[in-house]
């Protein structure tokens, strides 16, 4: 049975209950809401007591207090309603807890509100761009490139040299090897503006006049690769390794490092030690070992 209030049509209240105006606080309807989800949890239910400025009415449950909405929706457009009084508050017999739960949404709202609308911050504004001339795979290219663009992301994006892979992007896998004055150098790691004047060899500017590096045959003869993603950058690597190698350039697995290293010491345990910064995850090694080992002897 539900439960009415004879104070509704009190002429003291006026055509409605004015503590449910629209000018009520934010703080006031949080508080509501926490009371109610207490309510539906099966908690021990907290009687709502509202206390207004005349006829000591009392609100015994949440209920009353719905019912009172609704009375005063349905009738606050009729004439003779009374203005908001801010001295009649609504007082919810709640806790601690709850009090600084109820805080806490509001705060929150309020921040997520303003955060919204900050504008946006200098770090996602343009950045000032610089010219970057170098000489790619035979030819001389200027582009321009922001201080912070990594040498992988200009040869892909801009110069559209897509056979440089971007794999980890942290220098630990390889793929995205290439020559720089010879020298093999992970792209990821390198900012294209330190590259200013430099010679730059990717995986396109191996081949000669339409005719494969020998490491390209090899490893197209050995079969070393699955997906090929990784591919690139072991073919880049292995042919700087050769060079390397030629150069009488000894490694952690070289036996006497007192002695000249010639290309005919380069054993299967070399190849493995000197191509160790790039990693297959199709486990394509020994074939990869075997394809430079025969193009070692072609070079």
């Amino acid at each position: 049975m539900e439960w009415k209030d004879p104070n509704l049509a009190d002429p003291a209240f006026g055509d409605g209950p004015e503590w449910q105006a629209p000018e009520l606080c934010l703080l006031s309807k949080t508080l509501v809401a926490v009371v109610e989800a207490r309510t539906h949890s099966e908690r021990s239910p907290r009687k709502a007591m509202l206390i207004p400025s005349r006829n000591n009415a009392y609100l015994d449950d949440l209920a009353s207090v719905r019912c009172r909405q609704e009375r005063y929706r349905s009738r606050k457009t009729s004439p003779g309603t009374t203005a908001f009084n801010h001295t009649r508050v609504l007082r919810m017999t709640i806790n601690r807890r709850e009090f600084i739960e109820g805080a806490g949404l509001v705060a929150g709202s309020v921040a997520v509100t303003g955060a919204l609308a900050l504008p946006v911050e200098s770090a996602e504004q343009p950045t000032t761009r610089v010219p970057m001339t170098a000489l790619v795979n035979g030819q001389r290219r200027t582009i321009l490139v922001e201080p912070r663009t990594t040498l992988l992301d200009a040869l892909r994006e801009q110069l559209h040299l897509t056979g440089t892979k971007k794999g980890c992007d942290r220098g630990e896998c390889g793929a995205c090897t290439v020559h720089v004055n010879g020298r093999r150098v992970l792209s990821c790691m390198s900012l294209a503006v330190m590259q200013e004047g430099k010679r730059i060899t990717t995986i396109e500017g191996l081949e000669r006049e339409g005719k494969l590096h020998p490491l390209q045959a090899a490893f197209i003869e050995y079969d070393s690769f699955q997906c090929g993603f990784c591919t690139s950058g072991q073919i880049m690597s292995g042919v700087a390794m050769l060079q390397e190698a030629r150069a009488g350039w000894p490694s952690a697995a070289t036996a006497d490092v007192t002695k000249p290293f010639a290309i005919a010491d380069l054993s299967p345990r070399e190849i493995r030690e000197r191509m160790s910064g790039n990693l297959c995850r199709c486990a394509c090694y020994p074939n990869i070992v075997a394809a430079v080992n025969a193009a070692a002897k072609q070079v």
